[in-house]
């Protein structure tokens, strides 16, 4: 789909404005055909990125990708981008970055 033609603009670019044309992007072929998991994946992978780049905040993006990224999962399995982002949120937005300052006095 034409839709998907930035897909990887989030990571490419580094700028919450070709992030946020992605997320765009994702939802308006998602709009098209609602059962493209890569779409979902996708659509994930954006809010991700716009969680890390401070656009949202960690939790309401955390709970997001979770809930996009299992959409995707129920449609394909096998998905591995859907993988990745659950992943990455659960090691990265999910860490417990206070804690681990406390203990080794170092991020």
């Amino acid at each position: 789909m034409a839709a998907l033609a930035e897909r990887h603009s989030p990571s490419g670019e580094k700028h919450p404005d070709a992030a946020a044309k992605a997320k765009e992007h994702f939802e308006q072929a998602l709009a098209i055909d609602p059962n493209y998991a890569q779409a979902w994946s996708g659509l994930a992978l954006c809010y991700y990125v716009l969680a890390l780049m401070g656009v949202l905040p960690y939790g309401e993006a955390t709970d997001r990708i979770h809930q996009i990224a299992e959409k995707a999962l129920a449609i394909d399995a096998s998905d591995s981008e859907a993988h990745l982002v659950l992943a990455m949120t659960a090691g990265v937005l999910n860490y417990d970055w206070e804690r681990r300052r406390g203990i080794t006095g170092s991020p």
